[in-house]
């Protein structure tokens, strides 16, 4: 049986994903904890296409991230707490040995900041180590308790494309997704899933878009009222603006496209409405 608690990914150059090693043994203890530090046994971690970014380096990518050498990759995760700092019982008293955490990709900024670009370059799987390895070493400011509802394996998806979603639909004041509600998601990538369940969990309606007509049946699944082939349709903006009560146009569009989608979007988005753009491309 592999041993659980040892093997990490380190990146040795920003040359592409040909340059991550994994190191079977390498592993990390309580020993190696400063004051203000958490040790984690991560169980389960998932992939943005920031972490191809993060591998790509400035000659590679129109959006370099830097990075530290020998980085650990990775923004999200879940796990469990196997030790504190001495610091952290005072500053963190909800992080106790035994208990669940997702991490947190800015750990060095306040609770009520939204990060900037700088804060988010900076971040675990950055210029701070991240989640790709069994056991990680974190501070405290990077880890959040994870709901005792999901499993690792879900609340591992959370950090990164969740809090994008959660933002975009509830993050501008007076324009709360709420019950009744019209929103518009695009394709099925992270932050277009996770907008459709908090969309439908918050009582609206959703119209998503999509090209593939086995993915439409999943968007359905999912709880879309409607679901668009933007291939078929390219027209999808008027369409899904004629799909709303009286034509009006729908609330909020949480646009991961961008330059090509966005005059559809401005078609599909009602006077007074939300078009939310978001991602790094």
């Amino acid at each position: 049986m592999a041993n659980i608690s040892t093997g990490q990914w380190t990146l040795a150059s920003q040359d592409g994903i040909d340059a991550l090693h994994y190191d079977a043994n390498s592993t990390k203890s309580e020993h190696d904890l400063g004051p203000d530090d958490v040790l984690v046994e991560l169980y389960a971690a998932s992939l943005n296409y920031r972490d191809l970014v993060v591998t790509q380096g400035p000659l590679n990518s129109s959006i370099p991230i830097k990075v530290i050498p020998s980085l650990i990759p990775g923004s999200d995760g879940s796990g469990r707490v196997l030790a504190i700092g001495s610091a952290v019982a005072s500053a963190r008293p909800d992080l106790k040995p035994g208990v669940g955490v997702i991490t947190h990709m800015c750990p060095n900024i306040a609770d009520d900041v939204l990060p900037s670009f700088d804060a988010v370059a900076d971040g675990l799987g950055g210029m701070t180590h991240g989640t790709l390895c069994r056991r990680g070493i974190f501070h405290h400011g990077g880890l959040v308790r994870k709901p005792s509802n999901l499993s690792h394996t879900q609340a591992a998806t959370l950090t990164c494309s969740g809090l994008t979603a959660w933002n975009a639909l509830m993050g501008c004041k007076g324009h709360e997704v709420k019950q009744g509600d019209w929103v518009l998601v695009q394709g099925t990538g992270g932050v277009s899933i996770a907008a459709l369940q908090i969309a439908i969990a918050a009582g609206a309606n959703v119209i998503a878009t999509t090209s593939s007509d086995a993915k439409a049946e999943r968007l359905r699944a999912l709880g879309a009222a409607h679901v668009l082939n933007y291939r078929m349709t390219s027209t999808w903006g008027e369409e899904a603006k004629a799909l709303t009560p009286n034509g009006r146009g729908v609330d909020h569009v949480v646009d991961v496209v961008g330059p090509s989608a966005l005059p559809e979007s401005l078609k599909a988005v009602r006077q007074d409405g939300l078009v939310t753009l978001t991602g790094m491309v």
